[in-house]
């Protein structure tokens, strides 16, 4: 703090009374404020939980969907894979 160097302890006071009278006069009026906007952000935090949640729940749905795709169509291939062929000869006999 250079602009206060050489005025003098008196000054000094006075700018160390006239912060806390101001800090004591508008804190109460900045806390309903300052209390607004922690609600806020914790209703949209919880908003963000929620929203997070579904969209895990449908991650999950997906990606099971497609698991069982995946399993029915290794199924199938290992089903036409252990099935006899047919040949020709076979179909004249």
């Amino acid at each position: 703090m250079s602009f206060l160097k050489g005025t003098g302890i008196l000054t000094g006071l006075a700018i160390g009374v006239g912060v806390t009278v101001m800090g004591s006069v508008v804190a109460p009026a900045i806390r309903p404020l300052g209390r607004s906007l922690i609600k806020a952000g914790l209703q949209a935090y919880d908003q963000a939980q929620v929203t997070f949640a579904v969209l895990s729940e449908m991650a999950d749905d997906m990606i099971a969907e497609a698991r069982a795709e995946m399993e029915a169509e290794q199924a199938k291939a290992v089903r036409e894979q252990e099935a006899p062929t047919r040949t020709s000869t076979d179909l004249a006999a």
